[in-house]
């Protein structure tokens, strides 16, 4: 089954249940930047690998548990907000855990995202925080609509990930037990 976006085909492979994400030239989705917060207003540090843990968080991130274990952005979606404010600030300052590419995260609540060997559930839409304005007047009001601020969600499987890791969404898994 093949479905055409103007940006994006996704193919969904009905054996293991998976959706391979591919651009219009074949370049699959995959993790193009990671960061870890040590501390609340801490500088990000950027890494090339990570430990995912089950229900808890990134290893080595201050936010642990709850709902929102791990932030996530487009590439594509920073690269417009940057055109857009006619700035160059780097991607973490942004401030989240994982930067996808070739991943639409809008309207993404409820769906799991598998990034090499863990699965994400996502919970919801990050809102841009007053860090954006301070970082960029005008930044968090551009963020704010269409899931421009990114998605936050649950580490359901961990494991560790890296840079250039494989993604795909999961289609119709029973998460009752995770």
């Amino acid at each position: 089954m093949q479905q055409i976006n103007n940006k994006l085909i996704l193919f969904l492979k009905k054996e293991d249940k998976t959706t391979t994400i591919k651009d219009k030239t074949g370049q699959h989705a995959r993790v193009t930047g990671l960061w870890l917060k040590p501390a609340h207003h801490a500088a990000m540090k950027a890494v090339k690998t990570a430990r995912m843990i089950k229900m808890r968080g990134l290893e080595g991130n201050i936010n642990q548990g709850g709902k929102r274990q791990v932030t996530l952005i487009e590439a594509e979606v920073w690269r417009w907000l940057m055109t857009e404010m006619q700035a160059d600030l780097p991607p973490q300052t942004r401030r989240a855990n994982i930067m996808l590419t070739h991943v639409p995260l809008k309207n993404s609540k409820g769906k799991i995202l598998q990034i090499g060997p863990c699965k994400i559930r996502i919970m919801g839409e990050t809102k841009p925080c007053r860090q954006m304005e301070q970082a960029l007047p005008g930044l968090k009001e551009l963020m704010f609509d269409a899931w421009r601020g990114g998605a936050y969600g649950q580490i359901i499987e961990g494991g560790i990930i890296s840079l250039n890791d494989s993604v795909q969404w999961i289609e119709n898994e029973n998460t009752a037990e995770l």
